[in-house]
């Protein structure tokens, strides 16, 4: 049972890495993702004032329609 922990454990610790490390979704110059999706969604605004700090008080509404 120990050899079988001894060669299972670390194949096993190296399929998890490899497959947290790899990165399918390519990434633009402003650090979003691209993608082909049609779709989007908006679920949050952050309004900044010139120092960078939040402006808005409340969360706004957003119409879908």
């Amino acid at each position: 049972m120990a050899k079988y922990f001894k060669i299972g454990f670390p194949l096993l610790l190296f399929m998890v890495l490899f497959i947290a490390c790899r990165k399918d979704a390519p990434v633009d110059e402003d650090g979003l993702i691209v993608t082909a999706r049609q779709e989007c969604f908006v679920s949050n605004i952050e309004v900044l004032g010139v120092d960078y700090v939040t402006v808005r008080s409340t969360a706004p509404v957003i119409d879908t329609t």
